[in-house]
């Protein structure tokens, strides 16, 4: 397999990575990721890094930048097929806390599709009661 390969269908883009992901293949990443997200028909990319067999801090920085390039964009962006070494890194760095990932690309893609769910919260109903009444007590009350 080669260390980046790119599959495209239905406005989703899945960018399979493979072998050590350091500076090299990071740049690699970005240049094709800049291309597809300049394409008008992909509004998702997936990142697959199921054959990534390790990560340095140039692969870990260019993760990080990928997923705020899509956010800057409105862009889906997932990350799927984490394992072994990669796994570890990711976990280590925190990056499991703010990186969207998914098991494998069938999963990221149902999320990434999911209608968007909003909190009772933002329902536009008036609310059930009137707000009360202010105090006419004062907040703090006089000595003496």
């Amino acid at each position: 397999m080669e260390e980046l390969a790119v599959e495209r269908d239905k406005g989703l883009c899945r960018i399979q990575l493979s072998g050590l992901l350091d500076r090299r293949l990071a740049m690699l990443m970005r240049e094709e990721m800049s291309r597809q997200a300049e394409a008008p028909e992909i509004k998702e990319i997936i990142l697959d890094l199921a054959g990534v067999t390790r990560i340095d801090s140039m692969g870990v920085g260019m993760l990080v930048s990928a997923f705020r390039s899509c956010q800057s964009r409105n862009m889906g962006f997932a990350l799927v097929g984490v394992m072994n070494a990669a796994s570890e890194v990711i976990r280590i760095t925190g990056l499991d806390a703010i990186l969207p990932i998914y098991a494998d690309a069938a999963a990221a893609r149902k999320a990434l599709y999911a209608p968007p769910k909003f909190p009772a919260a933002h329902s536009a109903a008036p609310p059930a009661t009137a707000p009360a009444a202010p105090s006419a007590a004062p907040l703090i009350s006089p000595i003496g």
